[in-house]
C-alpha cells in the first residue's frame, strides 16, 4: 500500500468532486466505505482507501439502457 492509497475526507471530496459536507453525510448514512479513527473529543476523523472508493463508485454507476435504433414513424391524422 502506498501513502497515496489512504485518503482524508478532503481528498475523497476532491477525488469525487463533491463537497466535504457530502462526504460527511455519506459517512453518517454509512453509505461510503471508511475506516474510523479513534474519537478525539466530540468528533471522530475517518480515512478512506482509494481502491475501496473506486470499487464503491463502480458499484454505484448507473449503466445506460440501450435504446432500440429503429426508426420511429410519426402517425398522421
Amino acid at each position: 500500500m502506498n501513502p497515496g492509497d489512504i485518503l482524508t475526507k478532503r481528498d475523497v471530496a476532491e477525488f469525487l468532486q463533491v463537497s466535504e459536507r457530502t462526504v460527511e453525510r455519506w459517512i453518517s448514512e454509512g453509505s461510503i466505505p471508511y475506516v474510523p479513527l479513534p474519537k478525539r473529543g466530540a468528533w471522530s476523523e475517518a480515512r478512506f482507501l482509494r481502491s475501496e472508493i473506486v470499487d464503491w463508485m463502480r458499484k454505484r454507476t448507473v449503466k445506460p439502457i440501450r435504446a432500440n435504433h429503429g426508426v420511429a414513424h410519426a402517425q398522421t391524422a
